[in-house]
């Protein structure tokens, strides 16, 4: 039986191979594709909390739900090179990983 991850992965390269980018892709194409591609994390938790935070000059975001216990944290990098992803595009994503570890981000 192959992995969550495995399983992930090969999900994630089918949904990409329809929309494939190409060097001749715009940087607002790769932008809208990425966009659709993390829609697909669904809906936030209605129970997440969002608050804005600063590190430095680095802004980011705190993301907490009610089951959050306080010695818990995920640290996560959306990753997306600089060009495309954000904090909004994962929100729902960390928000899941947040209910399922108990754990603030």
């Amino acid at each position: 039986m192959p992995s969550w991850q495995n399983a992930l992965n090969a999900r994630l390269a089918r949904m990409m191979k329809s929309r494939a980018v190409g060097v001749e892709s715009s940087l607002a194409d790769l932008r809208r594709q990425y966009d659709q591609m993390t829609e697909r994390y669904g809906a936030i938790p209605s129970d997440t909390i969002v608050e804005k935070a600063r590190l430095g000059s680095v802004k980011g975001e705190w993301v907490r739900v009610d089951e959050t216990q306080p010695q818990r944290l995920i640290i996560y990098l959306h990753g997306g090179g600089y060009i495309s992803g954000s904090p909004e595009t994962h929100r729902p994503l960390v928000a899941r990983l947040c209910k399922a570890a108990s754990a603030a981000a």
